[in-house]
């Protein structure tokens, strides 16, 4: 039961992560040009093509823990595996303080 609430908790985050991300990048006009029409991140200057990398690697990232949690969420709430197998996908942050830690 404890692994379901923090699951459920997790995807709140991430879908919360996703949506400021996904504001960002509808408001940003990079984002919405195709084609011919589009710009490089970097095209609005250092500080925004920072801002422009974090929001397209915050979408990636929160969008890949939302399905990775729902996955671990609804075979674990069947009965269809256990919640050791399915550990966070990307570590702890404090964790991978050196590479060796990183990929370790």
């Amino acid at each position: 039961m404890q692994f379901v609430f923090i699951r459920v908790l997790r995807i709140a985050w991430h879908a919360l992560l996703a949506d400021v991300f996904g504001a960002y990048a509808d408001c940003n006009p990079v984002f919405a040009r195709f084609g011919y029409q589009a710009r490089s991140l970097r095209s609005q200057g250092p500080i925004l093509a920072l801002c422009n990398t974090v929001a397209l690697c915050g979408m990636s990232y929160a969008t890949m823990n939302i399905c990775y949690d729902i996955l671990g969420l609804l075979t674990v709430a069947v009965g269809y595996s256990e919640p050791k197998y399915w550990p966070t996908p990307f570590g702890r942050w404090r964790d991978s303080y050196t590479i060796r830690r990183f990929w370790g």
